[in-house]
Formats: structure tokens, C-alpha cells, sequence
């Protein structure tokens, strides 16, 4: 079974590659990637994974900053896109905790692999175990941390402490991310 991202995922990353293109920050794109700059991306289609790694390389690199702190940033917005619209109804306001289970029910509705296991570390702490994903960028891990310290803040908790605790790039097949809030 091939490994898919949802137009979901994809779409604001085009927005963001074709507003670069205009200003001249992207000048190099793969043409696999070129087509998405002229073609209609659909929120519910299904693209291939390696399309939305690469969209999401090129706009790190060539339209932010190409740092960790860029990445973060990254998923920081996409978390405000995601909970700003189509996924609106998983924020619970005034309970992070309830908010930042629930995204182990948005998962499979972003990517046709993989499972994510969202297990709550006392009232003020999550732990996401994401498996079946070893082959993740440390980009992409990079964008899930800033999801989730945007997620927090999101469902009006303040932000403590957030890392990255296993990497499936440097060992392991799983990825597993903590935080904590206030």
C-alpha cells in the first residue's frame, strides 16, 4: 500500500510555494512539485507522501528560514489552518487535555498509515506514540511538535514544555512526543 497525505495537508503548503514563487524566495522546484503550483489541489484527495515531504522541504527551505525553529513554526500555522476550519470541532476551549487526545482521531484522517496513540500524563501532560512511520523526516517531526504546542495554546492552556523523546531518524521505528502545559 502506497503511503498517502490528504489535500488537507497539502494545500496551504501550495498556497505558501505559490506565494514564494511570486516573490522570487522559490526558484527551485522539483517538476512533480511544479504541477501542484498549477493544478487544483482537493482537500479530500489522497497524494502521494513523498509529494507533501517535498512541498514541505521546499517551502522550509526556500520560503522560511530552513532552521528547527522554522519547523516548529511550520506546524505551528498548520495547526491554526487545521483548527481554524475543517477541523474546528476537536477543540474542546478551556480543556487542552480532551483537545490533544483527539488527535490521534484526526491522524487517519490526514495520512492512510501509521497509527498515533494519544495517552494523557497526568492532568497537565500528553504523550503521542506515533507508529508505522519510520520512515519520517526529522522535518516532519519537527512540524507535529509545533502542531502540538499550537494545539495547546489553541485550546487556551499555556504552553510549558514540548520534545521530541524518541526520533524514528536517529533510532527506532517509532516517534514519540511530550508535552506539558499550564
Amino acid at each position: 500500500m502506497s503511503k498517502l497525505s490528504k489535500g488537507t495537508n497539502i494545500i496551504e503548503l501550495v498556497k505558501m510555494a505559490k506565494v514564494g514563487r511570486k516573490t522570487g524566495q522559490i526558484t527551485d522546484l522539483p517538476d512533480r512539485i511544479e504541477s501542484f503550483l498549477s493544478q487544483r489541489v482537493l482537500l479530500s484527495e489522497w497524494y502521494p507522501l513523498e509529494d507533501f515531504w517535498e512541498l514541505l522541504r521546499v517551502v522550509h527551505e526556500q520560503l522560511l528560514a530552513g532552521d528547527d525553529t522554522a519547523a516548529i513554526r511550520l506546524g505551528e500555522m498548520g495547526a491554526h489552518v487545521a483548527h481554524d476550519g475543517i477541523y474546528k470541532a476537536f477543540i474542546k476551549p478551556g480543556d487542552a487535555g480532551r483537545t490533544l487526545e483527539a488527535l490521534d482521531r484526526i491522524w487517519p484522517r490526514l495520512f492512510n498509515f501509521g497509527e498515533l496513540r494519544a495517552e494523557l500524563q497526568g492532568a497537565n501532560g500528553i504523550r503521542y506514540t506515533f507508529t508505522g512511520y519510520g520512515d519520517m523526516p526529522r522535518l516532519h517531526g519537527l512540524v507535529l511538535l509545533g502542531w502540538v504546542r499550537a494545539t495547546i495554546a489553541i485550546a487556551g492552556a499555556t504552553h510549558k514544555e514540548s520534545s521530541i523523546i524518541v526520533a524514528p531518524w536517529e533510532s527506532g521505528d517509532d516517534c514519540v512526543i511530550e508535552a506539558t502545559w499550564s
